[in-house]
């Protein structure tokens, strides 16, 4: 089957250079720079003077509603000024207003700004925070209030890559278009401008003191911030609208270094990956690609090794290659450098000129290529370019992208092999297994009381700390890629792979996450506070971003393939079974890992839980982790593993708070309606039975008897991200089903209050 076209219909950007897209292309176009001499006596003593910030009052922006974000932290502010711009540029109307709507968003930092106010409350008076000031600090509430502001009722999803992860959101909408899960999709990059950020990267010597200069010299960069949002759609809609086409989203790569937490490969093995799989995604000959928009962040290492990857990609054809970055004149804005720079290259390809690469005035070591030095370039009649993007945690994202309105001459296949779990593994306060046994004991009273700062105590569930030690895994590194690389091992082991096959597989892992903070936040950011922003912690700055903990377990294990990080609030594992399967069913892989993680060791995991405003008294908190091994049936069997459930849908859609029963009885019908089954012949369910709502939709639409109900929350607790994959692993005993009567499906739900609501229906595989 031939994958739907998805095309860019709309575009919004704020950043230094231009409050709106008209004057930001006038800025970028004449080569100008828009850093500003940072005032800010904190930082004065860093090797960094210049960043990309934006200095007018965002209140005052035409396209900013008071009314509805005056209280947001400052990237949410700028994601709606944005997204509202493209909006506006797409020409919508209610298109957005359905279920075959999504909202994807990129992000670094996030809420950080709210994040570092919430620790000087509690460092000034001890202040314990609401649930609401909870909720602004969780990475994933940006994408809900956006979802709920333009009214888009389909998956609301977070991508939190560090600086690749508005390319990856862009992937993962594209995805879900080119299947017909989605007709259209708000996709951007927000982050804000933070100090203790730049702390960081000045502790990492990343910056320089002067303007940067990507791909020349001084080495060094500057921050920015900003936002950008593009509007994809299937390009039939889009035609049917008489709207202009401003590009088309030709092909998407990622993949994983496994290289460094916080360094490029420098041989650019990840980044040539990431590019060759754009390319061969998107159908189209390496010689109609001409130009490519570099991450080029102007630090040494990743310019040359940028460079590298580009020469090892194109070969004899690099000489026709041109190719810029646009960090010279709007700094690093981090997760939204990708959405700002994609604006650029498509708003120049409208005037006919390349963007230049700002600032460049004579090549660095290692830095061979044609990089744009000056403005006013014609652009080439090959319409189409590679636009880059890479980041910590050895994450790397590319896109083919063609420009205007023409029409290419490729497509996608999208694979009609239906897409199994050949093997699970998950860890708890239960144990170490590739299953949950639903008759487990209840774990409860053996629950520890434990202190959490500035938030009480608590009672939890924890995992036994001998079955984090094992051999095979370094126990240097933090305890959430401890707890991942256990749960990962048993599903390696469960579904027949040996550990030492796996470098050559060229696995990849999508890792899904609650909450974006880390182990690391509160080392680095509270260290700073209390020291007048002396660096104290440098190490702990990599470990930061919220895939750390993805890059930690793709080092481990050497999984270099296709590669995301996704934080979508409470029940993220089940919300990043569907991004997983829509990977490989568009061809990108015929496997996947895909993996949640909680981890109690500090108070994060009881704030995101807080935050979901879920009543403590029916649940107790847990954590743990559950890996996934996805893939194609015939994968499995040429191999020999025999799968043990296949997928037969997945559906997610955002939180509807004010009309939850309605929104729960959709989506249960909907689910069963793609698997092509009735509810007579479910043998397993599983759903927040403490959610009243929750509960009667369940009963209204699948009735009161006739299954068994699955729940796992006496054995493991509430681990946030991992719970609906606990209930799954706990739902695959051959004794519940009967096979004469035709039942022998699964029906996972999850509704997340605040958050992304998920239903899967499986088929158990005898």
């Amino acid at each position: 089957m031939i994958g739907n076209r998805v095309v860019i219909s709309g575009i919004g950007v704020i950043a230094s250079a231009g409050s709106n897209k008209q004057i930001f292309t006038d800025t970028v176009v004449k080569g100008s720079r828009a850093l500003r001499e940072i005032n800010d006596p904190r930082i004065s003593h860093f090797n960094a003077k210049y960043a990309g910030i934006i200095s007018e009052d965002l209140e005052m922006h035409p396209l900013f509603d008071k009314d509805v974000f005056s209280a947001s932290d400052r990237y949410v502010k700028l994601a709606s000024i944005a997204a509202r711009e493209a909006f506006m540029d797409a020409h919508l109307g209610d298109e957005l207003q359905s279920v075959k709507a999504g909202l994807f968003l990129g992000t670094c930092s996030g809420p950080m700004l709210s994040i570092e106010e919430q620790y000087i409350r509690e460092l000034d008076r001890n202040a314990v925070p609401e649930a609401d000031e909870l909720f602004r600090c969780q990475y994933y509430s940006a994408t809900v209030k956006l979802a709920c502001y333009f009214g888009i009722k389909g998956p609301a999803i977070t991508v939190t890559t560090a600086c690749s992860a508005f390319t990856v959101a862009v992937a993962e909408a594209t995805d879900l278009i080119r299947t017909g899960t989605i007709d259209i999709a708000l996709v951007g990059g927000a982050d804000s401008f933070s100090t203790t950020t730049l702390a960081g990267f000045a502790g990492l010597k990343a910056t320089h003191d002067t303007m940067c200069a990507p791909f020349s010299v001084p080495p060094g960069l500057n921050l920015g911030e900003g936002a950008a949002f593009v509007v994809l759609e299937n390009r039939t809609a889009a035609e049917s609208r008489n709207v202009k086409i401003l590009g088309e989203i030709l092909g998407c790569g990622l993949s994983n270094d496994a290289y460094h937490s916080s360094a490029p490969d420098p041989n650019g093995k990840g980044a040539a990956q990431s590019m060759k799989d754009a390319i061969a995604n998107s159908g189209i000959d390496m010689s109609e690609i001409a130009f490519i928009s570099a991450h080029g962040t102007g630090t040494a290492a990743n310019d040359k090794a940028e460079t590298k990857a580009v020469v090892k990609v194109f070969g004899e054809h690099v000489s026709n290659i041109a190719m810029s970055s646009s960090k010279g004149a709007t700094g690093h804005c981090l997760g939204a450098a990708g959405a700002i720079e994609t604006a650029a290259a498509l708003e120049c390809a409208q005037r006919g000129v390349y963007p230049p690469t700002v600032g460049f005035n004579e090549p660095r070591d290692g830095c061979t290529l044609d990089y744009i030095p000056k403005p006013s370039r014609p652009w080439s009649c090959n319409s189409v370019f590679v636009k880059n993007n890479f980041a910590f945690g050895g994450n790397n994202a590319s896109l083919v992208i063609g420009t205007g309105s023409n029409h290419w001459d490729s497509s996608v296949d999208l694979s009609d092999d239906p897409v199994c779990i050949s093997g699970i593994g998950v860890i708890s306060s239960a144990g170490l297994a590739s299953r949950i046994s639903p008759e487990m004991p209840d774990m409860a009273a053996g629950a520890e009381t434990v202190v959490f700062n500035n938030r009480g105590t608590m009672r939890c569930l924890r995992i036994s700390p001998e079955l984090l030690v094992d051999k095979r895994v370094d126990q240097r590194i933090e305890r959430s890629a401890k707890i991942c690389a256990a749960a990962l091992l048993k599903a390696l082991e469960s579904c027949g792979i040996k550990e030492r096959h796996v470098q050559r597989m060229n696995l990849g892992l999508f890792m899904n996450i609650a909450h974006g903070s880390t182990f690391a936040e509160e080392e680095h950011i509270v260290s700073l506070l209390q020291h007048n922003y002396e660096l104290n912690h440098v190490n702990a700055f990599p470990y930061i971003v919220p895939n750390s903990v993805t890059g930690t377990v793709c080092r481990l294990f050497s999984l270099t393939g296709h590669n995301a990080t996704f934080c979508n609030g409470a029940g993220a594992s089940l919300v990043g079974l569907q991004l997983a399967h829509s990977a490989i069913i568009n061809n990108h892989t015929p496997m996947l890992l895909c993996g949640s993680v909680d981890d109690l060791c500090d108070r994060r995991t009881i704030d995101c839980i807080t935050s979901s405003m879920i009543d403590p008294a029916v649940i107790i908190p847990g954590e743990g982790a559950a890996v996934f091994v996805l893939e194609k049936v015939s994968n499995a069997l040429s191999r020999s593993a025999k799968p043990l459930c296949l997928i037969r849908s997945i559906v997610s859609v955002s939180n509807q708070v004010d009309e939850a029963v309605v929104s729960y009885k959709n989506l249960l019908s909907n689910a069963l309606a793609q698997a092509g089954i009735t509810s007579d012949k479910l043998a397993v369910i599983s759903y927040n039975s403490w959610d009243t709502e929750a509960e009667c939709a369940v009963k209204e639409v699948i009735g009161e008897t006739g299954y068994s109900v699955v729940e796992s929350l006496k054995s493991t607790g509430y681990a946030p991200s991992t719970y609906p994959s606990f209930n799954l692993a706990a739902s695959l005993e051959n004794r519940f089903f009967d096979v004469r009567k035709g039942k022998k499906y699964i029906l996972t739900f999850f509704n997340a209050r605040h958050a992304t609501d998920c239903v899967a229906v499986f088929e158990k595989v005898f």
